[in-house]
């Protein structure tokens, strides 16, 4: 079976959820410095402890495949599947 995603496009995706979630939650103020600062990764998990976008999209796809194993030959027929 084709693997769904290369290693550069999980690294992308992450990337990209990373991005969104410190866009959505926004910056950390810093009182002893008096500053604000970007959220840290593990800060980011801490506040939202969801698996990330690659995790999602593999787990179902998974599922989908199971769900089409199970399916068998005789459901097949009707999209187009000779048997």
């Amino acid at each position: 079976m084709k693997p769904i995603f290369t290693l550069r496009k999980e690294h992308i995706l992450r990337l990209f959820n990373k991005r969104v979630l410190r866009k959505i939650l926004g910056s950390k103020g810093d009182k002893t410095i008096r500053d604000w600062r970007r959220l840290h990764s593990d800060e980011l998990h801490d506040l939202y402890p969801s698996p990330g976008v690659a995790r999602l999209i593999k787990l179902r796809s998974m599922r989908w495949v199971r769900h089409v194993a199970r399916m068998g030959k005789r459901k097949l027929q009707g999209f187009g599947g000779k048997t």
